[in-house]
């Protein structure tokens, strides 16, 4: 018996319905659905807590089923290599920040525009790749509803929205527009830049 059938059997055994066991999982019951049907598999953490939830460990839920390990073990791969990248981002975050701050004070280098361009590149790269799930208590509170990213974006342009009404557009020449903007944007990155420094280490994530 594959795993779609072992969960719909224990869910049918206990008599429980799809919407019941979508609310203790906090999923939509076309997931759980999905996935009794086989047209998708759970997570790490969800097939945890449906092993919980059924009572049925997890040697059962997995044995006989190739295609749902090899589902796991590319699953594992994956969050391998985002892992792997993300600390790579996460250390030369740390040097290009203390490089730029240097460069903005002391001007030690002509190379400051090209870092910043890299500054901001490794910062999109690392938010892309970091595992907001495993962020440690200071900062998960950001992250209780759906998208982490599209909030992070939310907080990002409501500062800007706010710092910039304080100013009268009217009486602001299109240069000094132009550069309260991008003043705004440096002060913005460089509070994100400093934000995955403190709170984004690989090791406190783990």
């Amino acid at each position: 018996m594959n795993f779609s059938h072992k969960i719909k059997q224990a869910r049918l055994d206990q008599n429980l319905t799809q919407d019941w066991v979508a609310k203790q999982l906090h999923l939509s019951r076309k997931t759980i659905s999905s996935w009794e049907n086989a047209r998708s598999y759970p997570d790490i953490a969800s097939l945890v807590k449906l092993s919980n939830l059924y009572q049925i460990s997890l040697d059962q839920l997995l044995k006989e089923d190739e295609a749902m390990i090899k589902h796991f073990q590319e699953q594992s791969n994956n969050h391998k290599r985002n892992a792997m990248i993300a600390t790579i981002c996460y250390y030369l975050n740390i040097g290009l920040l203390f490089f730029v701050i240097i460069n903005q004070h002391w001007s030690v280098s002509p190379l400051l525009t090209d870092s910043l361009y890299l500054w901001i590149i490794n910062l999109i790269l690392l938010a892309t790749f970091y595992d907001f799930g495993r962020l440690n208590t200071k900062l998960k509170h950001f992250a209780k509803l759906t998208s982490k990213r599209l909030q992070l974006m939310g907080i990002i342009l409501l500062i800007m929205t706010i710092f910039l009404s304080l100013f009268p557009i009217g009486n602001v020449t299109p240069f000094l527009l132009g550069k309260l903007y991008g003043q705004t944007f440096f002060i913005v990155i460089t509070a994100l830049s400093i934000s995955f420094a403190v709170f984004g280490s690989p090791k406190s994530s783990e």
